[in-house]
């Protein structure tokens, strides 16, 4: 029986979301994975401004993962960076994942 497995572009934010778990626990991430992580950033907020079939949601969805990107950005340069601001950045991450998840299962 052959399955056929719809793409789920929130495994592009994987390495991204890890980078700032670690990030809001203090725990240590290298900077091979903070760049990996703001790459693959990168590459979802191309393909979300690449296919606007939905504006308003993509742009909310660029708008959840800014502060992420930023403060992966941040760290990679060894900046020091607000505790407070990760929480945020990683909750407002969080968002955008749901909003994606809810888009593929009523697409």
């Amino acid at each position: 029986m052959l399955v056929m497995v719809k793409f789920d572009p929130r495994s592009k934010l994987a390495v991204a979301h890890m980078v700032l778990f670690r990030l809001a626990h203090n725990q240590f991430i290298d900077q091979v994975s903070m760049g990996n992580g703001l790459k693959e950033m990168d590459d979802f907020i191309d393909f979300l401004n690449q296919t606007r079939g939905a504006p308003s949601v993509a742009d909310q969805i660029v708008e959840l993962l800014m502060p992420g990107r930023r403060i992966i950005e941040i760290h990679l340069n060894n900046e020091s960076s607000i505790k407070e601001m990760i929480e945020v950045a990683l909750s407002d991450f969080d968002k955008a994942i749901e909003i994606i998840g809810d888009m593929l299962n009523h697409g």
